[in-house]
């Protein structure tokens, strides 16, 4: 037996982590709202028999962006916080124990006045994404205390995947200045911490190799990489790379983002042996490379794609 059930399978990461874990060998059962022949809820009797064929279980579906959070926060709190718990609940009562990876965010640290963070630092979470994630986090860390075989992996800034939201922060500077329109920013001097795709895929690869030959637990992991990036620095190397003549209009912050943040992953390599094997300067000169080619990002939210409709589902899987 060599089934993994990973939901928000389409999105970002699942379906960069979809493709890899496949060619090692192990069968993927794929669970995203928007793959049309596989509408799993997590409730129904139709995936108890799937949850019992696994050895282990991916869960990276959310609502997915802090923004949406605060524009929806009862969807948000529906689907990352209720509908998960109902997933966790099923998944704490199967006869076997298949290992679990919960795919959470370094939003749970918030504000931290120690600089870069380890996973050692108080969670603060400052939004409604965050407090979703630090409340599955709690109910995971009381499942491993009975246990199970659980990790919690935080994901900071991915970036670099065609199936991105093409508004989010890398993907919208980059197009933008590929067009040499205006790049908007919000809060120039916001700092954050930008990790490439396929580096974040390795940490999970990782991970999932430890839960199933190691068998034992993982403390929460960060994938980071120890480089602060300000949005306006960010903005001018993508200015540089694509020889853009775009204008950068400057904007406030938002009221819900964080203003810094830069993580240290001496407990990724430590327990992993992972580090980044991409500077942020490789990252976005592949990203911008594809883009050039004619590929495009993901051309409306997705997210929002189901705002309309939520009382139609019973949960409701998205973009990570």
């Amino acid at each position: 037996m060599n089934k993994i059930l990973i939901t928000g399978a389409a999105g970002l990461i699942g379906s960069t982590l979809v493709e890899r874990l496949a060619k090692h060998n192990y069968e993927i059962i794929s669970c995203d709202i928007r793959l049309i022949n596989n509408p799993l809820s997590f409730y129904s009797k139709q995936i108890i028999p799937l949850l019992n064929e696994c050895i282990g279980i991916i869960h990276l579906a959310a609502i997915s962006r802090v923004i949406h959070g605060e524009q929806c926060p009862d969807l948000c709190n529906k689907v990352n916080v209720e509908e998960t718990t109902k997933f966790l609940e099923l998944y704490k009562v199967m006869p076997h124990k298949p290992w679990f990876i919960y795919g959470s965010s370094r939003e749970v640290y918030g504000e931290q006045s120690q600089l870069p963070v380890t996973e050692s630092a108080s969670l603060n979470p400052v939004n409604n994404y965050a407090n979703g994630k630090v409340l599955i986090e709690e109910f995971i860390a009381d499942l491993e205390n009975t246990g199970f075989n659980v990790a919690v992996l935080r994901f900071s800034n991915v970036y670099g995947g065609l199936l991105d939201h093409y508004n989010r922060v890398v993907p919208a500077f980059c197009i933008n200045a590929l067009k040499n329109e205006p790049i908007r920013i919000e809060g120039q001097g916001c700092v954050f911490d930008f990790t490439y795709l396929e580096d974040a895929v390795d940490g999970i690869s990782l991970a999932v190799n430890h839960l199933q030959n190691v068998k034992s637990s993982l403390p929460p992991i960060h994938f980071t990489t120890n480089r602060p990036c300000s949005l306006g620095e960010l903005a001018n190397l993508i200015l540089k790379l694509t020889n853009s003549h775009s204008k950068i209009d400057i904007y406030p912050a938002r009221n819900f983002d964080v203003s810094c943040f830069y993580g240290d992953f001496s407990r990724a390599k430590e327990l992993l042996n992972w580090s980044p094997k991409h500077s942020l300067e490789q990252g976005l000169n592949k990203f911008i490379e594809n883009l050039k080619n004619g590929k495009k990002a993901c051309p409306k939210n997705l997210d929002m794609v189901i705002y309309e409709n939520i009382d139609s589902y019973s949960w409701l899987p998205a973009l990570l």
